[in-house]
């Protein structure tokens, strides 16, 4: 196999930029082809980053396109993740993976047929904050972690600059599926696999009318819950409450803290890959903010595609695996299912947690 595995791009919106500004961090792989459902978008990209735009076609029909890198917004994930295993390549989708639980499944079990992987972001969780976390919980610092909490609350202005705004409240979207990705994954890389799942919640109406940037004044409607509160119960034996909003004008929860019975953790933002880490001196009752030398520290979306090539290449199970794309999904999928059913939700789907990064890997 070659050295550097070629990837083609689907999907050259505003993430494309980041992932095509991070991935020259990366030797092992190359983004050498773009494709766009708008001609002119795969056009302008191509000629920022030097690659060559092509139709969605052509790009599955490339021998030498080993892995499809799909950033398209969610309601394509499905069908794009699928051509690709089709056409024999491997893919690395932007989160979530689908927005049907059983689609994911189905997907992923041709992959497997095939000898493809199938996975998603985030990759976040592989960066140097939650890295350390996941270090300082192993070596037993806090304890044995018995719960915690998880805030997902972004005010109403803060989608005013997207290009489709709307995007964010319809089906595959939300602060659940939109946000939501980061935390759970955050979790299950340090405490395991989700076992069941309540929520409660749902809308604070039914549109929205933009208050700033560009859409101003646009009123849209929104097509899923926009407020969800939502305990999950980890097969660890950990409980960790879970607030889910678009609606919250302001509050002063931290993103993640794991409670164990000698200390607690604290966490910032998990779609960011180096926020501080803080544990709770209890003999001195302050919080100290932890020092970690692990590498990216800054955002690199694309460290979970090298690590997946590497993973390929070397014939280990990637950290961003199908299994661990998989539970997260239905993690999310079942808080729905529990809001719209009023029960409590048994998970079908596991998990191991991933290993911790070795950044020799890639």
């Amino acid at each position: 196999m070659s050295k550097v595995m070629q990837v083609g791009l689907i999907g050259c919106g505003a993430i494309s930029k980041v992932y095509l500004r991070c991935s020259n961090k990366f030797a092992n792989f190359k983004i050498v082809k773009c494709a766009d459902l708008l001609d002119d978008y795969a056009q302008s990209c191509a000629e920022e980053f030097g690659l060559e735009a092509v139709s969605v076609d052509e790009l599955f029909a490339d021998k030498d396109i080993k892995l499809v890198l799909n950033l398209t917004p969610p309601a394509g994930h499905s069908i794009l993740n699928k051509r690709a295993i089709t056409a024999g390549k491997h893919v690395y989708s932007e989160k979530p993976f689908a927005v049907d639980f059983e689609e994911a499944q189905s997907i992923m079990l041709e992959a497997e047929k095939r000898n493809l992987y199938a996975v998603s972001a985030p990759d976040s969780f592989l960066g140097a904050a939650q890295q350390y976390a996941r270090e300082l919980i192993d070596k037993g610092t806090i304890g044995q972690v018995f719960g915690g909490c998880a805030s997902i609350m972004v005010g109403v202005g803060y989608h005013s600059n997207h290009r489709d705004i709307s995007f964010f409240f319809r089906k595959g979207a939300g602060p659940l599926f939109d946000l939501g990705p980061y935390y759970i994954a955050a979790l299950v890389s340090i405490l395991g696999p989700v076992e069941r799942v309540v929520s409660m919640g749902g809308k604070l109406s039914d549109t929205r009318t933009c208050l700033s940037g560009s859409n101003a004044g646009k009123t849209f409607p929104i097509e899923v819950p926009s407020h969800i509160q939502s305990l999950l119960y980890f097969k660890c034996g950990t409980a960790i409450t879970l607030n889910t909003s678009f609606d919250v004008r302001k509050h002063s929860n931290p993103a993640i803290e794991l409670y164990g019975e000698n200390g607690s953790l604290s966490l910032g933002e998990p779609s960011n890959f180096g926020n501080s880490v803080k544990l709770f001196d209890t003999e001195n009752k302050i919080w100290n903010e932890c020092i970690t030398t692990y590498p990216y520290g800054e955002v690199t979306r694309g460290l979970g595609v090298a690590d997946l090539v590497s993973a390929i290449k070397s014939g280990r199970k990637p950290r961003c695996a199908p299994d661990f794309t998989l539970h997260v999904l239905e993690v999310m999928s079942a808080i729905e299912k529990s809001l719209e059913s009023k029960q409590i939700i048994n998970l079908t789907t596991s998990t191991a947690r991933p290993e911790r990064m070795n950044y020799k890997d890639i």
